[in-house]
């Protein structure tokens, strides 16, 4: 399985075209390059649409051939005022997307255990993205608790 932070647009048609899983995560890409990336992979346009405007409830929308999973994880600012992070998880049966606005520090764990034990499926990168942003909130909580 690969995984991608730099969307290189021949990269995914070749992929697509191998029927190899992949997991794109781009960090605060402008609407142009998301636009360019939702053709190569074919998101629905609604899809697009929402994950072009950031400040959504968490939600899952079905479309034909995808998902969009609008998630929230969190970080502190500063020493540790609470802040969260909102996540644009598209999943279909060849990739999960994810797209934020805030970098990518919640999924260094999951990229670091790619390389160590691969999924075996789909749905366990899935589980892995979201089990990433599930810890960073309690994570944050813990800090916020320990302060109080």
């Amino acid at each position: 399985m690969r995984v991608l932070t730099v969307p290189d647009l021949d990269e995914l048609r070749e992929l697509r075209a191998r029927g190899e899983f992949f997991w794109l995560d781009l960090a605060d890409p402008d609407n142009d390059a998301l636009s360019s990336i939702a053709t190569v992979l074919e998101l629905h346009d609604l899809a697009l649409e929402d994950t072009q405007e950031f400040g959504q409830r968490p939600k899952a929308d079905s479309y034909p051939h995808e998902m969009l999973l609008v998630y929230f994880g969190a970080r502190t600012q500063g020493a540790v005022d609470p802040k969260p992070v909102e996540v644009h998880v598209h999943i279909s049966k060849e990739f999960v997307l994810t797209v934020n606005r805030e970098g990518r520090d919640e999924f260094e764990s999951v990229r670091h255990s790619l390389e160590t034990r691969p999924p075996e499926t789909g749905q366990v990168m899935v589980y892995r993205v979201l089990d990433a942003l599930t810890d960073s909130i309690l994570e944050v909580m813990d800090r916020v608790s320990e302060r109080v």
